[in-house]
Parts: structure tokens; sequence; C-alpha cells
């Protein structure tokens, strides 16, 4: 069956809902046994996982536990003694199959161990049938979203989110994907900055425009982007992701800054060129995606590109 990404775009709402209805008390119990570590934890994934993992480690930071993320592939060749000394691994792939996250599983302990996937039978949850926390997004044929959204929802619940926080989470989307407003054409390249939870948007922002609707998209922090890119980026199309504060008066300045050629974007709050409505922090870049989202399948088609069309789901070596 050939699902299309905008059908599984639609789906968001009534995945998280199940996320919610179906995973609390798991993931609850997993995030009390955090709480308990004396050491750093350490988010290890590859493309969108990685990116989620970021969002994930800004959360128990700001909970005053220390923790990181890292692609599973650095963690493999580069990073062994970061591994030995963190307290818990976090492993997260989507569908359960990436090679590096699978032959991490093969080479860790169980008790040092949380698992995240979306597949109750694929070789991650199979290394780890006690430790594992499903998404429960249902199957997903192209470029991810449900899988994605569903990710960052049990992240923030493993990062201390109450369930009954994430309540308006669902038809926030809801509405966003109901929306008419159209996008301007496709630019030749678009550059993504974003800061705080909401780099995580930005990367996965740009990633999502790549693969599912040919636009050379670039993700960048607000500080990494000062150094060199800023000046790389005159006369192109630049997105900032808002957030809230600190991070939005940072964005703001860093807009003014910029050439007054550029074309310049924003995602939140409002006054804003997509506005959003007034989420706590930890809970706006489930929703902020959205937009990338809707701008995807637009430039997409507007191409004659099917949206989100993907060859291969999982990338394996």
């Amino acid at each position: 069956m050939d699902v299309s990404f905008i059908d599984e775009m639609k789906e968001q709402p009534a995945a998280l809902e199940r996320l919610v209805s179906r995973g609390r008390r798991s993931i609850q119990r997993a995030a009390a046994g955090l709480q308990a570590v004396d050491r750093p934890i350490l988010f290890l994934g590859m493309g969108s996982s990685y990116f989620a993992g970021l969002y994930g480690a800004w959360l128990l930071n700001q909970a005053g536990l220390p923790a990181m993320a890292l692609e599973a592939s650095m963690a493999l060749h580069d990073h062994a003694a970061l591994l030995s000394a963190s307290s818990r691994l976090v492993l997260i792939s989507q569908s359960g199959e990436s090679p590096e996250v699978v032959e991490l599983s093969e080479a860790v302990e169980p008790s040092r161990v949380i698992a995240i996937t979306n597949a109750a039978e694929s070789p991650l949850a199979r290394h780890y049938p006690s430790n594992v926390l499903l998404l429960e997004a249902g199957p997903e044929e192209a470029t991810t979203s449900k899988t994605y959204t569903n990710t960052l929802a049990l992240l923030a619940m493993l990062g201390g989110v109450d369930a009954e926080r994430l309540a308006p989470v669902p038809e926030t989307i809801q509405r966003w994907l109901e929306r008419t407003e159209e996008f301007p054409r496709a630019p030749q390249e678009l550059t993504l900055i974003g800061r705080g939870p909401s780099l995580t948007s930005a990367l996965q922002g740009a990633l999502i425009l790549r693969e599912g609707a040919a636009v050379t998209a670039t993700g960048f922090s607000g500080g990494g982007f000062r150094h060199g890119p800023m000046q790389w980026a005159e006369n192109r199309d630049v997105l900032f992701f808002l957030g809230h504060e600190p991070y939005r008066a940072l964005q703001n300045k860093l807009a003014e800054e910029l050439a007054s050629s550029n074309r310049k974007y924003t995602i939140g709050v409002e006054p804003a060129t997509w506005s959003m409505p007034n989420l706590e922090p930890a809970l706006v870049p489930i929703v902020e995606i959205a937009v990338i989202e809707r701008m995807m399948v637009q430039w997409a088609l507007e191409k004659g590109l099917k949206p989100g069309k993907l060859l291969h789901k999982v990338s394996r070596e």
C-alpha cells in the first residue's frame, strides 16, 4: 500500500494521543529511573533520531541532569570513553533497524539502556524487551513525520513533562495542518536557524525539505550561524525559529543584523511570519515542525514531485 506523506502527516494528532494513552506509565517509570543517576545521560541516534536526542538532552539539562546527544556512528568509532562514562544510554531508532544503533545495542548491557523505537519486533526492541519504549506512531513509509513528533513527545515525558501538559498539542498541530495559507515559492536555498529546544526543528526541518521537496536546506544553531555562514547567507532566504526568551531576543537580534538583501521569515508566537499559540517552551518543537511539513508539501507539489517520497525508508550499511 502506497501511503503518502500527506496522509501520514495528518495522522500526527491521533498518533500523539495514542502514545500518551498507551505509553505514559512505562515512560514515567523510565523517567523516574533517570532521576537517580549520578553520571551524564547520553542520547544516541542517527538523522531525525539524533536531532530528537538534542531536544531530549536540552530537557534533562533544564531539569538539572547532565545530558548530551551524539550521533550513534560517532559513539561507535570515536567516543568509547564517553560511552563508558555515561550512566544511561538512550538509544533512539524509529525503525529499530539503524545499523549504528543496532550495533551499539549489541555491545551495551541492558541495565544501562533505554531503547526508543516504533517497531516492537525490530532488532533494537528485541535486544531490550524490558527496557524499550514504543512510539505507538503506526506504520510510516514516507519522510518522517508522526514518528518524529511522537519521539519528541516521548522525550518530553521522559524529561519530566507531565502527560497532562501535552493535552493541547494534538489539537494545536491539527489546527496548523488545516490552515489554508500558502508559503512563498520554493527558494533555491533555505537556511534554518534555531536555538535551545528549537535547534532540533532547524535540523529536522532542513532534513525533510531536502528529502521531501529537493530544496537545498541547511540547519544551524544561532551561535554557529554567526561563525562564517552569516556572511555566506547574504542574498539568501533565512528562516528563524524564534522560541521563547532568552532565545527569542537573540534570534530577533540576529535577524536584524542580516543584510537587507536577505529574505527573512520567522516561526513563533506573534509577531512572526507564521504564528503559533503561546505554548510552554518545552512543547514548542513538537508543534513548530508542522509548519515546515506544510511548507515541504507545497514546495514538492510546486516542483511536480511527490511530497516526502523516499526510495529507502531505512539507511543500511
